[in-house]
């Protein structure tokens, strides 16, 4: 493989290192994960900012291992962050083929305590929830505090994720990824997001700002 090509999964690898820092982003996780899985890229590649050229051949390890050589988080981490999706899957099958896979990860429970990511983590959004219900008491609003319990609940019995959780909640953004070479794909995500009404008017939309722009 080319340096060229080994430079792009440091690229790759550096994106996702800042959107598990982030709060805006996190639906795009499961994506960039896939595509470092799929491609090997976690395995072998030249460190942008050094020159260095870094292989792993157990995942766990780049996960853990601080940047500028792995990720920087935990296991658990990433597994909360891709519940529920193919993702998931392909994580679990590395952790199972690695020479040092970590029979002892648990499923994700109210207790598990993360390394700090700019409040992305699963520990955080509880927290956060938590505080909210505590507040919406003391405004009287019982209501609130009982669908802010709920979400808390869900989350626990990993019927949603720690992000659909906070954007239920309100205090995150519903984001979706697109995919600019997979049409088909892209079709599919805002079907899922929008109603018919909504999706012909980004299509008239899209159509005047074409036109405008001839």
């Amino acid at each position: 493989m080319d340096e060229k090509e080994l430079a792009r999964h440091d690229d790759i690898i550096s994106l996702l290192r800042v959107q598990l820092k982030g709060t805006e982003a996190l639906d795009t996780v499961p994506g960039l994960i896939e595509q470092i899985i799929d491609e090997s890229m976690w395995a072998d590649r030249i460190i942008r900012d050094t020159g260095q050229t870094i292989t792993f051949d157990d995942f766990k390890r780049f996960v853990e291992m601080p940047p500028l050589a792995g990720l920087g988080t935990s296991v658990q981490n990433i597994l909360d962050l891709c519940i529920g999706t193919t993702t998931q899957a392909k994580i679990e099958a590395l952790l199972q083929a690695g020479h040092n896979s970590d029979a002892s990860i648990e499923k994700p429970h109210e207790n598990v305590i993360q390394a700090s990511n700019g409040g992305s983590t699963r520990a955080y959004i509880i927290g956060r929830l938590k505080r909210d219900i505590r507040v919406a008491y003391e405004n009287g609003n019982k209501v609130k505090a009982r669908h802010l319990q709920q979400i808390i609940e869900d989350i626990i019995g990993q019927k949603i994720s720690s992000h659909e959780g906070a954007v239920q909640a309100g205090f995150k953004p519903r984001t979706a990824q697109i995919y600019p070479r997979d049409i088909e794909r892209t079709i599919k995500v805002l079907r899922f997001h929008f109603t018919e009404d909504e999706l012909a008017e980004l299509i008239s939309l899209l159509l005047q700002e074409s036109v405008s722009g001839e």
